[in-house]
């Protein structure tokens, strides 16, 4: 079964709905806002609905059913350098910073940067802790990736870029293939993205700039 919380936005992102695999129709979701990955819905019969959740059914009809595509193998992608920060795990131990809120605080009408959580892994407001009360927070070093994102850069396939980091989770699904988007400064209208086939679903991955 393939893994679609991997592909899904942490507890940092705002947008709730995508922190979640969601159906819709046939097929299950799984979105980030860069990478999105769907799989046939009969192979998670526990995925629900969202109302709130993007149409990215939308976007699979209109770059794989209805483009033309020629797939090739996906070349080999030298895995990404683990985030220093969690050692590639995404997630951190951290508790509650206990000289500020969220990584500032105000002394007479003054705000201040907060010293004791500022660079901290576990992001503003949070310091890495081992004691009983800490949880497990997204990575802020790497945004829960497991991978810095800007260190490891880009991959070209065919005329345009796309990160290491999301193409090297890509890869590791089964048979896959993929076809090439177009570059970024291309369409300044409309980024088209790379769209990927594999043994047991599909994938959409958006072009990054050098």
């Amino acid at each position: 079964m393939i893994d679609l919380m991997r592909f899904c936005a942490n507890d940092n992102d705002p947008r709730e709905c995508l922190r979640a695999p969601w159906k819709h129709g046939d097929w299950v979701y799984a979105c980030n806002g860069h990478v999105c990955v769907r799989v046939p819905a009969a192979t998670m019969p526990a995925a629900t609905e969202c109302d709130k959740a993007p149409p990215a059914h939308n976007l699979f009809k209109k770059h794989i059913e209805d483009r033309q595509c020629d797939f090739l193998v996906l070349p080999k992608i030298a895995a990404p350098s683990k985030c220093s920060g969690c050692n590639g795990r995404g997630t951190v131990m951290a508790r509650k910073c206990p000289s500020c809120t969220d990584g500032t605080f105000d002394h007479y009408g003054h705000t201040y940067e907060c010293l004791n959580c500022e660079n901290s892994t576990g992001g503003d407001g949070w310091i890495e802790a081992d004691s009983a009360d800490a949880v497990a927070r997204p990575c802020a070093w790497c945004d829960g990736l497991g991978a810095d994102m800007h260190k490891n850069g880009n991959v070209p396939l065919g005329e345009s870029t796309y990160s290491r980091v999301y193409l090297s989770w890509l890869a590791k699904l089964p048979q896959i293939r993929v076809c090439p988007g177009s570059p970024t400064s291309a369409s300044p209208n409309e980024t088209i993205p790379a769209v990927f086939i594999f043994d047991g679903g599909h994938a959409l991955l958006l072009p990054r700039r050098d």
